[in-house]
This record gives C-alpha cells, structure tokens and sequence, in this order.
C-alpha cells in the first residue's frame, strides 16, 4: 500500500482544522476602529446608512483671502489666505474652492452619520462634530491650518480639546483621536452675526490641520462601576452584516456603537474597552435593513447595570420614519 508522504499528511492535518475553525460560533468584531488599520469595509452597512447621513452644506471662498463661513448650526469656519494646499503640498494662493461642511450636534445626526463620540472605546463628552471637505475644479485640497468655532447654547468651562476622527473600520463608524496641538481649544469665546445682531458663543480652535471629521470633545471621567451591556434580538436575520446598535447618552451628549456580534446567541455586545458607567441614562437605538426592509427599535430612558442585558423587537419601518425618529432623538 502506498503511503501518503508526512509534508502532505501535515498539509490536510492542517486544512481540516482550518475547516474546523471556520464552522465554530464565535463573537465577531465589526473592527478596530483605529486609524491608519483598515479591515474589509461593510459595504452593506455603508448602503443602509447612506439614506441617514447629513447633506453637506455647500460653500464657495477664495483662496488667499480671509474669509468666514458659517454653516447653518452655527459652526464657524475662518479661512486663513495660507489655509489650503494641493496634493504636493504647496499652498494655493488664488482661486475658487469649494467648501463641503456636515454639522452633527444631535445625538440622531451622531447615529445616522455613524460618529459615536468615543476614543478607542473611551467615552468623550462633545461639544458638536463636523465633517470638512474641499475642492479646487473638481480635485480635493487639503489644509494648512484654518480656524474654527463649535457653537454653544451656553458659556460653559469644559477643558474641551479638538479631536480628528477616522472612519477607516469595518463598520464605518468614525473613532476619534486627540489633536496633539489644540491651540485655543479652552478659548470660550462670544462673537457677532453678519447682521450684527444675534451673539454666539464658541469653542474656538484657531489651528485646526485637518479637513476630515473633527471634534470638539473632552474625555468623560467618571468614578462610576463600568460594565459591559448587551442587547439580544430576535434571531441572527438581525446580525453584524445588516444590523447597528446603538448608546446614546444624553447627560454627556455622548455615543457609542456595540462594536461585537455573537450569531450563537443572536446578541450585540460591548466589548474591548467600550464599557460604560452603571447608573447612567441612556437610549438604545437599532437600525436595521433586512432583505429590502428597514427596520428599527429604540428604547428611550434606560439605566445602565452591571452585566446588563435587554432584549429589543425592530419592527419594519420606512426610511422616513427613522429619519424623523432620530430627529426627534
């Protein structure tokens, strides 16, 4: 009888537990969330949320001037006659450039644009975000250093720092890093309408570098018990390919997304450092598209316990429904 030489004997050892593997039930991560560390992007999550983000405002400025640009919430951005450079990096000093601006201040725009307000897990209390970008003839320019201004209801002495975020992760939720230069990030500073008329108050940031997302933001520190949470739903239709859930916090206006799937127990879960403080308020809020259909939950009020673990029903609704509902969040 022949035998089968010991390298390929080793070779399906190998395949079969491989195989074996494969089949086993375990937690899947939606991703890391770090930048600069890509994994496979959830192109199905991107289509499910594309009807739930913000529309950019639009603005045009001319580059070599100063210039001020005040998006419909508020936010104030202050084009410096240095603030843009092209793709080589050399500044451009004259012409068009068109401004692309997404204010999220509400904790619906925080879900429906995916930009929980965490840190590699880590809770961050917000003072509003926005998404920049800019373009010259078509052809995407990128910043020097420009200003800008998180508006606020209220005078307030948060120690808030400017953060950047990335959304470079499986789920395409943002994570958000802090700026190592927050030059006039404490400044909390009142300025005038073109009209002359209404006062606004800032958090001022008068070197931002970056036209991607940015953050107005602190750490949240709490000497709170911190737990995970996990939510269960009906059955694995609902799972990590077509399904998000989400914690808002409304007393910090915070967010933050359960970033761990299990199919063996059809639940989602907080896990790798994105746990939160017991005794706190929060609203739990899923959205789904199953096979066509939208579908969505909320549980509006809940108090955060240790180990704690609810069950939620999505029940199908149109897109328009959800977007009120977020609006209304």
């Amino acid at each position: 009888m022949k035998q089968i030489p010991y390298s390929l004997a080793l070779l399906f050892l190998v395949m079969a537990f491989s195989m074996a593997s494969c089949t086993k039930d375990t937690p899947k991560n939606y991703g890391n969330g770090n930048p600069g560390q890509p994994s496979v992007r959830n192109s199905q999550l991107d289509d499910i949320f594309s009807g739930l983000k913000s529309t950019p405002q639009t603005f045009n400025v001319v580059a070599g001037t100063h210039q001020v640009v005040l998006g419909a919430q508020k936010t104030r951005l202050t084009f410096y006659p240095n603030s843009f450079k092209d793709k080589n990096g050399l500044t451009i000093t004259s012409g068009n450039i068109t401004v692309q601006l997404t204010e999220i201040y509400k904790p619906g725009d925080m879900i429906g644009n995916r930009a929980p307000t965490t840190s590699n897990g880590k809770l961050l209390l917000s003072g509003g975000e926005v998404y920049v970008k800019a373009y010259r003839s078509g052809e995407e320019v990128y910043a020097n250093t420009y200003g800008i201004g998180f508006a606020q209801p209220a005078m307030s002495t948060q120690p808030m720092r400017l953060f950047y975020g990335d959304n470079n992760n499986e789920a395409g939720t943002v994570n958000w890093t802090e700026s190592s230069s927050n030059i006039g990030s404490n400044a909390n500073t009142t300025t005038v309408d073109s009209g002359g008329q209404n006062m606004n108050i800032y958090y001022q940031f008068d070197s931002c570098t970056s036209f991607n997302w940015i953050n107005c933001d602190y750490f949240y520190n709490s000497t709170s018990q911190f737990t995970g949470v996990e939510v269960v739903v009906p059955d694995t239709s609902f799972n990590t390919n077509n399904t998000m859930v989400f914690l808002f916090f409304p007393s910090i206006n915070s967010a933050t997304y359960f970033n761990t799937y299990s199919w063996g127990t059809h639940s989602f879960s907080l896990s790798g450092g994105y746990n939160v403080p017991v005794g706190m308020s929060v609203h739990i809020v899923s959205i789904s598209n199953v096979n066509g259909t939208y579908y969505y939950s909320e549980m509006l009020n809940q108090t955060i316990t240790n180990n704690m673990s609810v069950n939620i029903s999505p029940q199908p609704q149109t897109l328009s429904y959800i977007q009120n509902a977020l609006s209304l969040l």
